[in-house]
């Protein structure tokens, strides 16, 4: 049996004389172009081509100011249902992992550049790590580049301070040396002392068994011998 194939028409019986000769039937067919593939790449970098992310990073920075802590800048070019940027840090030292700072909320939903800050207020005398934990509103996380951070230390800080159960010190520390911290009463009677590992400018220092009152941070290991009073509350 012999049949002829006509692109869209329906099934009808052939005509001899003009159809393909000893044809019977015409069956119809159709063609279809498959849909492009989705785009579902959710990576939070920065993007120059392909499929739109659902956040698309510029710029992410941080730079220590003594005194003022860590200020964390980042722009974004365009956002697709973002709910929250949350900045996360780690400190240089062995066993340390990634702990939130700060969130801020994002702008939703914006072909828009945006622009944003944070601030990390802790001292910083070593360095330390910075990145951004990007949530979207349907849960999705993504991380940006991490950024290094290294911090300047010209004196003894406290953080925070007044405090209760623990604080965080940093120091100015000479090379080659090992930092050491003494907490004195008011009538100079030492009441604690730690020493960091060798190299380390920045530690805790935990307060519990401290009654409430002031008193003197004594920290060696610098150029000199640097002095802080220290608020203690429970």
């Amino acid at each position: 049996m012999n049949y002829a194939i006509a692109n869209g028409e329906a099934k009808r019986t052939l005509d001899g004389p003009t159809d393909i000769a000893g044809g019977k039937d015409v069956i119809a067919y159709s063609t279809s172009i498959a849909p492009a593939q989705l785009c579902t790449s959710m990576a939070f970098t920065p993007s120059t081509a392909g499929c739109p992310l659902p956040v698309v990073l510029m710029t992410f920075t941080a730079h220590y100011q003594p005194g003022q802590g860590t200020l964390v800048n980042w722009t974004t070019a365009s956002e697709q249902q973002s709910a929250a940027f949350i900045v996360e840090s780690q400190d240089d030292q062995p066993g340390s992992a990634w702990q939130p700072v700060v969130r801020v909320a994002a702008a939703g939903t914006t072909p828009s550049l945006h622009q944003y800050s944070a601030r990390d207020a802790r001292p910083l005398a070593g360095t330390r790590a910075y990145r951004l934990r990007q949530l979207d509103l349907d849960g999705h996380v993504a991380f940006s580049p991490e950024v290094m951070v290294a911090g300047v230390a010209t004196e003894l800080v406290a953080y925070p301070n007044p405090a209760a159960g623990t604080i965080h010190l940093s120091g100015p520390l000479a090379a080659g040396a090992t930092a050491q911290v003494r907490l004195l009463d008011a009538t100079g009677r030492c009441l604690a002392t730690l020493r960091a590992p060798a190299g380390q400018a920045a530690f805790d220092l935990p307060l519990a068994g401290v009654p409430t009152g002031l008193y003197l941070l004594e920290w060696t290991g610098g150029p000199s011998a640097c002095h802080l009073r220290l608020e203690v509350t429970k």
